[in-house]
């Protein structure tokens, strides 16, 4: 949980988070639109670390992105929520419905997955619900 490759993919995915909600490409636009240099991004990816200051300003942004499970924090600057996650056969075997229909879901972004290569998804059970609820309204 605590490794360095955990705690490195968790800042660039809040990383990520705020450029795509800032519609940043860069890290220069980035720290444009958060008021900060661009060299203090640079410290957070090289030290692995979001200032608290950052994190509390940007809570919310970051929790838009509630079907991920990284949530953050101020106090650990992060948190892992525990979930399952199901494969696409899992979901289709749930639903009483053809894998295929679960990857269109996914292609389609409908559905989130995380992609773990060549065609392998990995859906949480947060995004499963997520999804559901949408597809009953």
């Amino acid at each position: 949980m605590n490794s360095y490759f955990d705690k490195k993919n968790r800042t660039s995915i809040i990383l990520k988070f705020l450029s795509d909600y800032f519609k940043a490409y860069s890290d220069e636009e980035l720290a444009e639109k958060i008021q900060i240099s661009v060299k203090e991004i640079f410290k957070w990816r090289f030290q692995n670390k979001i200032s608290k200051k950052v994190l509390d300003k940007y809570q919310k942004v970051i929790n838009q992105n509630i079907s991920k499970p990284y949530l953050a924090i101020s106090s650990d600057n992060y948190i892992y929520e525990d979930s399952r996650y199901y494969t696409p056969f899992e979901i289709a075997e749930k639903l009483k419905i053809s894998p295929m229909d679960v990857i269109t879901y996914i292609q389609d972004n409908k559905l989130n997955a995380y992609k773990l290569g060549k065609g392998n998804y990995r859906i949480s059970l947060i995004q499963l619900n997520k999804f559901l609820s949408e597809t009953e309204q």
